[in-house]
């Protein structure tokens, strides 16, 4: 993230936009959002409040930290340090986030900040 300023993503399926997100991490608010048709009901229900009408800031951002590197992960600060090439005691989940884009080998779920010109062919986990 930048500080202080607003950070634009989206959440994505591949290549299809489920959920367009302007917050501010700093002052912990969500500015701005969009919730796309083609977002699943499971995702919804992880960042939206009850009526699925509403994001919750808090509920995003647990969403958001689940598609880090958890904390209690073996070897954690070794795959920061050695696959990131960061100082794992300086690298907080949201930096990892934008640098592993949330990716995951148990599904087609990421991140897309916004200005990158990237397709999930660039960062998807490959065998």
């Amino acid at each position: 993230m930048k500080g202080i300023d607003n950070e634009k993503f989206t959440i994505m399926k591949c290549d299809t936009k489920l959920v367009d997100i302007e917050m501010n991490y700093a002052f912990g608010k969500l500015i701005n959002y969009t919730v796309y048709k083609e977002c699943p009901d499971f995702i919804r229900k992880c960042i939206c409040d009850f009526d699925d009408k509403t994001v919750v800031y808090g509920a995003l951002i647990e969403w958001l930290r689940s598609r880090t590197i958890p904390d209690e992960r073996v070897h954690r600060d070794y795959i920061i340090k050695k696959v990131y090439g960061l100082n794992p005691n300086f690298t907080s989940w949201l930096t990892l986030l934008t640098v592993d884009h949330g990716v995951s080998v148990l599904d087609d779920f990421w991140i897309k900040f916004s200005g990158e010109d990237i397709k999930y062919a660039d960062i998807r986990v490959k065998f």
